[in-house]
């Protein structure tokens, strides 16, 4: 986490803050539903500001065959923050598919 922790101190704030304006200007959801791969939303069950569990849930509800999964013990990162719950979740979607 240490190493992640100083890579994201030291990102750009104007590349940061050009990242923040370009997702708010994309308006994706009404072309979900053209998404015909499977898909799972899978994000920390405690992110309260970059995948909360509501926006995600709500995503989940516009993409055809599409879940939410939450990653407990973890916010925004949740493969570094519970890397064992986030490989599991991801493996058992990823079984779930495998032909």
């Amino acid at each position: 986490m240490e190493s992640v922790r100083t890579m994201i101190r030291g990102t750009d704030p104007i590349g940061y803050y050009g990242v923040i304006a370009a997702f708010l200007q994309v308006d994706y959801e009404p072309r979900l539903h053209e998404i015909k791969t499977p898909a799972v939303y899978l994000g920390g069950a405690q992110d309260q500001v970059g995948g909360p569990p509501d926006i995600l849930i709500r995503l989940s509800g516009k993409l055809p065959g599409a879940k939410y999964v939450p990653v407990a013990e973890a916010s925004h990162i949740a493969n570094l923050q519970n890397p064992a719950g986030f490989n599991a979740a991801l493996g058992a979607f990823l079984r779930g598919y495998a032909g």
